[in-house]
C-alpha cells in the first residue's frame, strides 16, 4: 500500500482542483503521462536515427530492426 503525501503546493493544487482529490484519477493520469513520455522519447529516437541515415551518418537499418529496438 502506498500513501500519497504532496509537499509541492502547485501539485497539490492540481490534485485538489483538477482531480477533485480523487487519488485513482490522479494516479491514472500519472500512468498515462508516463506512457506518453516513453512513446514520445521512442519517436524522438527514431526520428533522430532517420535523420542520421538520410544524411549518410548512420548505416541504414530495416524497419524490422527499428521495431525490434523499440
Amino acid at each position: 500500500m502506498l500513501s500519497l503525501r504532496i509537499e509541492n503546493p502547485q501539485v497539490e493544487e492540481i490534485f485538489l482542483d483538477g482531480f477533485c482529490s480523487d487519488k485513482e484519477s490522479f494516479f491514472q493520469f500519472i500512468i498515462n503521462a508516463y506512457e506518453k513520455q516513453k512513446f514520445l522519447a521512442s519517436l524522438d529516437k527514431s526520428c533522430k536515427q532517420a535523420i542520421l541515415q538520410q544524411n549518410g551518418e548512420l548505416e541504414e537499418t530495416t524497419l524490422q530492426d527499428l521495431i525490434n529496438e523499440l
